[in-house]
């Protein structure tokens, strides 16, 4: 369930655009401070440095909302790879890419391993660059389902830590899975509103 001051914001948002930043801006605070107060001492270090939101039809992007909002000159690259966009569609759950040893780890799997390349999707080289824009070292990814559970979007974390690069985050498993109902409940929120017209997106 969404927090009910949040929940009553997004129901009181204009449009997407004000709903989907709303969102995004309550989920990088509520994370930030799930790192910093982490169990592990090594993960309390860890930065929000860039969140996106997407929803799509397909493969297609309807709308893409970045927070915060980025500057004219800014280089946003890819804001979901097709290698995370896969594992939504194939396991509807919250996943961790790492791209610098190329995994993409379950946070909804009891001992959350990280599946390499062999048998995993390959991660994309835009996610990288994507990561690299934004000092990033993680993209930590989390499923839009509406209420048929039905995959509509995704909301997406860039996170910096390099002393977690290959490891994961132990506190990522608990947040992503307190926070899947509210996402849920967002989804249809962010579904009331027509998406703007957009530019044209990475294909990724």
């Amino acid at each position: 369930m969404l927090p009910k001051r949040l929940r009553a914001r997004l129901a009181r948002s204009r449009d997407l655009d004000d709903t989907a930043r709303k969102l995004l801006a309550a989920v990088e605070v509520d994370l930030s401070q799930a790192m910093r107060t982490a169990e592990h001492p090594i993960e309390r270090t860890t930065e929000v440095t860039r969140s996106s939101l997407v929803l799509r039809e397909g493969l297609s992007a309807r709308a893409v909302i970045l927070h915060p909002e980025p500057a004219d000159h800014e280089e946003t690259g890819a804001l979901i790879s097709r290698s995370a966009w896969t594992w939504l569609q194939s396991r509807l759950a919250p996943c961790l890419v790492d791209p610098a040893v190329g995994s993409v780890q379950d946070l909804a799997a009891a001992e959350h391993r990280a599946e390499s390349s062999a048998s995993a999707p390959v991660v994309s080289e835009s996610t990288a660059r994507f990561l690299d824009a934004q000092q990033g070292t993680h993209l930590l990814v989390l499923p839009l389902l509406d209420a048929q559970s039905v995959l509509r979007g995704a909301v997406s974390v860039a996170l910096r830590n390099l002393a977690c690069v290959g490891t994961g985050f132990h506190a990522l498993a608990g947040w992503a899975e307190r926070w899947a109902g509210g996402l849920s409940e967002a989804t249809g929120l962010l579904l009331r509103h027509r998406p703007p017209e957009a530019d044209a997106v990475d294909a990724d």
